[in-house]
């Protein structure tokens, strides 16, 4: 497969030779977008064997007719997984709003995941919508190890059905972009009643000192996910 620098020479390229031809500049599109996603993450397998392809693709396409959502999605893990960044998207010549969309939906190293979730929330409908469909795939059976979960594998699914929920509330305005995920939590009939459980989940994905205090009648440690 094409390497960064290669994808990156041949694109200049081809944008120099449409100049030399008198012909308008070709823009990042969907198209350059799938073959730095098919090569960046090239060797990349899904817990199931499968080649990694499948998880951006349908991230990206599912539920939107909009090109610049599916570029977003269809990048979405790039940066995390491969040496190219978000700037090396905007040298390429992508669109602010790739940019944007791509930027909330990669996780810094070290950044707590419900703080990712909280900033992801602040940057607008791509990102909320593209991460929403992100979550619904990583918690189906066919990218989730239901069977024989650890402990910390089991507490991330709780973590994508909490964060899953508070976006969709985002969306709705029903929850305001940035707000705390604790305080979501707090507000919630359904989350504050196992405050045991959620507070596991801050001590595990937030940098957040605040908890929930435990005066609610508990339920079972790995509940339904809230409906």
């Amino acid at each position: 497969m094409f390497t960064k620098q290669e994808i990156m020479d041949r694109w200049a390229a081809e944008k120099q030779a449409a100049h030399l031809a008198g012909r308008p500049e070709p823009k990042a599109g969907l198209n350059l977008a799938l073959l730095i996603l098919s090569s960046a993450l090239f060797h990349q397998k899904q817990w199931s064997g499968e080649d990694y392809a499948s998880h951006p693709i349908r991230v990206g396409f599912n539920n939107t007719r909009s090109t610049v959502k599916q570029i977003i999605g269809v990048l979405h893990d790039v940066p995390e997984d491969s040496d190219w960044t978000v700037e090396d998207f905007e040298e390429m010549g992508f669109p602010s709003r790739v940019l944007r969309g791509v930027r909330g939906l990669t996780r810094t190293p070290n950044e707590p995941y419900f703080d990712f979730i909280e900033r992801g929330s602040r940057e607008g409908e791509d990102t909320i919508d593209k991460k929403i469909e992100d979550i619904e795939h990583n918690s189906t059976g066919t990218r989730a190890k239901s069977a024989g979960m650890d402990e910390r594998a089991a507490l991330k699914q709780q973590a994508y059905n909490v964060s899953y929920h508070y976006l969709v509330d985002v969306k709705k305005g029903k929850v305001a972009p940035g707000s705390s995920i604790v305080d979501y939590m707090r507000a919630d009939p359904v989350f504050s009643s196992n405050p045991a459980l959620m507070n596991r989940l801050l001590d595990t994905f937030s940098s957040r000192p605040e908890r929930l205090p435990l005066n609610a009648a508990l339920r079972s440690e790995f509940a339904a996910p809230h409906a």
